[in-house]
């Protein structure tokens, strides 16, 4: 079972690192945060992956062509003989990983249609965004969505809100609440789980995945959420990457 990971866009909103590098590839440690994410996955036992690159493409490849276990594909065109070898070696913790360029303006929809041929013997596939952090159960999120048995399942997560909310009548302070989380009040962490027959609910080249796919898949009972009430973070901006690189110096880092 593959892992789709979305690493193509710009990163504008964190520009102080994405002028050198794509977002996914911003090393929190030694280690860039798209080699996290997929470690997360690893740790479950899943470990063939599929990057969607485009922005700053080279980049992935610079980084992982030397890196010690990795079986890398970096052909635009469905192989055999490269699966062929990984799932034929003996290495321990090998990692099967495709770098599929997708286009430097493509919106998700358009860079998941280009995937298509790689998914024609699965059934399923995990999706997920270059950016985001978790303590996830990869295996029961899998659990969830075969039991459900619906097109697609997404990771609902309840963040806690960044800003403090005032109460006020007229400019009087009535009240003060602090950060807090908001009961019932989550946000799409990503941590998909696609059944490949996704594809067949995309429509027009122009549609997005979050703006069209996801809304249709709602539309017709075929998107169901599966609720993670741990650690998740993404990383939007300098930030955020801070605060994720201060947890791992602490050796607090929930995903880890």
């Amino acid at each position: 079972m593959y892992t789709v990971i979305f690493a193509g866009g710009q990163g504008t909103r964190i520009s102080e690192e994405t002028i050198k590098v794509p977002k996914p590839m911003i090393k929190l440690d030694s280690k860039p945060i798209v080699e996290h994410i997929m470690n997360i996955y690893k740790k479950n036992g899943f470990n063939k992956f599929i990057i969607l690159t485009g922005y700053k493409n080279k980049k992935f490849k610079e980084y992982f062509k030397d890196k010690k276990n990795y079986f890398l594909d970096n052909g635009t065109q469905y192989s055999n003989n490269n699966i062929d070898k990984f799932n034929n070696s003996k290495i321990n913790n090998k990692i099967y990983l495709k770098l599929l360029y997708t286009g430097l303006n493509t919106n998700k929809k358009q860079r998941l249609e280009k995937l298509k041929k790689f998914l024609s013997n699965e059934k399923y596939f995990f999706l997920t965004y270059g950016d985001g952090v978790s303590n996830i159960n990869i295996k029961k999120l899998l659990k969830f969505h075969i039991k459900h048995k619906k097109i697609c399942t997404l990771t609902g997560v309840n963040p806690v809100q960044r800003y403090g909310l005032l109460k006020l009548d007229g400019s009087k302070v009535i009240s003060f609440k602090e950060k807090k989380k908001i009961k019932e009040k989550y946000i799409n962490a990503g941590y998909f789980v696609c059944n490949t027959k996704i594809f067949e609910f995309f429509k027009s080249k122009i549609e997005d995945f979050e703006e069209n796919i996801l809304p249709r898949l709602s539309k017709y009972n075929q998107l169901r959420c599966f609720k993670h009430s741990g650690f998740w973070q993404c990383m939007d901006t300098l930030r955020d990457k801070n605060y994720l690189k201060k947890m791992i110096l602490k050796k607090n880092a929930p995903w880890i």
